[in-house]
Order: C-alpha cells, then sequence, then structure tokens
C-alpha cells in the first residue's frame, strides 16, 4: 500500500499523522510518500 500526504512540510502535523497512521496493524509497512510544494520544508 502506497500512501501520499500532500502539503507534508509541517513537521508537527506529518509526526502526529505517521504516528496515528502506524497504530492501525494493517498499514505498517505501507509506503509513504510525503509531498510539499516548497521542497525546503520536506529537508526538515
Amino acid at each position: 500500500m502506497k500512501i501520499a500526504l500532500i502539503g507534508a512540510g509541517s513537521v508537527v502535523f506529518t509526526r502526529n499523522l505517521l504516528t496515528d497512521i502506524f497504530k492501525f496493524p494493517e498499514l505498517r509497512g505501507a509506503t509513504i510518500a510525503l509531498n510539499d510544494i516548497d521542497p525546503e520544508r520536506l529537508q526538515t
């Protein structure tokens, strides 16, 4: 399974969302793609 997060440059939001996603055993091992219109935000 592949999950794309659009607007993933927000560190706090993304960290919290990933924590919630991986609480579900069905989603463990999923591929996560982080996308943001500002490439520098993805470097953090």
